[in-house]
């Protein structure tokens, strides 16, 4: 067995039926043998020092499972293309704002997959500042005219839901499991549909809101992304619509 692949290249090489799902990721026919049910599928991700993988439906086969069909024991890449990865870049800035529109913070997403938070004076953290939902000014103006307001889970899945449905998509910040009662006060009244990732920690997530705007919500769905996709963003990139 190799220790670890030279690249996201080697990887890919050895998998089949490999298709693109979007800006550095992939879903291809899962590598891993002796299916008791229909043949599963493989999400890949490149994250510049190593691939992310995961196994659909939920449930599927471990990281374990997919390093040993591959040949490898680990999918990070060697030691040489790590250090040359290393650098953060900045990709994007999420502004979150208060309800009159004016800038709380930021928050800044690197590649590899790291995040940072600014305040509008340039220095990082959240100080004393109360994190908010993402857009939510745009939040408020959508209960208001009673148009439908996205649940996802992160900002760019959030963004993608404005651009493809038309109206608000929000967030929580700082990922899965990060939900506050205080978020569910801001869509108290509001029509709201819940779009989970397609993996095990956003279905806890997805029910964790659910369970937190019963209630408070005037409407309330949860709508899945199909495998084997792992979350809007990648379904969207994909050509779906």
């Amino acid at each position: 067995m190799s220790d670890k692949p030279r690249n996201i290249e080697d990887i890919l090489n050895k998998l089949t039926n490999v298709k693109s799902a979007g800006q550095n990721k992939w879903i291809a026919d899962c590598p891993v043998l002796g299916h008791s049910t229909p043949a599963k599928h493989l999400s890949i991700e490149d994250t510049g020092v190593k691939a992310l993988v995961t196994c659909f439906p939920s449930g599927g086969h471990t990281y374990a499972d997919i390093c040993k069909a591959l040949g490898y024991q680990t999918l990070n890449y060697s030691q040489s293309a790590a250090i040359e990865n290393a650098h953060p870049v900045l990709v994007a800035n999420y502004d979150y704002k208060d309800v009159d529109g004016n800038l709380l913070y930021q928050i800044c997403r690197y590649t590899p997959k790291t995040f940072k938070v600014r305040r509008p004076d340039g220095s990082w953290g959240l100080g004393e500042v109360k994190p908010v939902l993402y857009h939510l000014d745009e939040i408020i103006i959508a209960k208001l005219h009673d148009e439908v307001v996205y649940v996802c889970e992160g900002e760019k899945d959030a963004d993608t839901a404005f651009s493809r449905f038309g109206t608000p998509g929000t967030t929580n910040p700082f990922g899965a499991g990060k939900w506050k009662p205080e978020y569910s006060e801001s869509l108290r009244g509001c029509k709201v549909v819940v779009i989970p990732d397609n993996d095990p920690p956003g279905q806890t997530h997805c029910m964790q809101v659910c369970m937190s705007l019963s209630g408070k919500a005037k409407s309330l769905k949860v709508w899945r992304v199909p495998a084997p996709f792992k979350d809007l963003t990648e379904w969207v990139e994909a050509g779906n619509e």
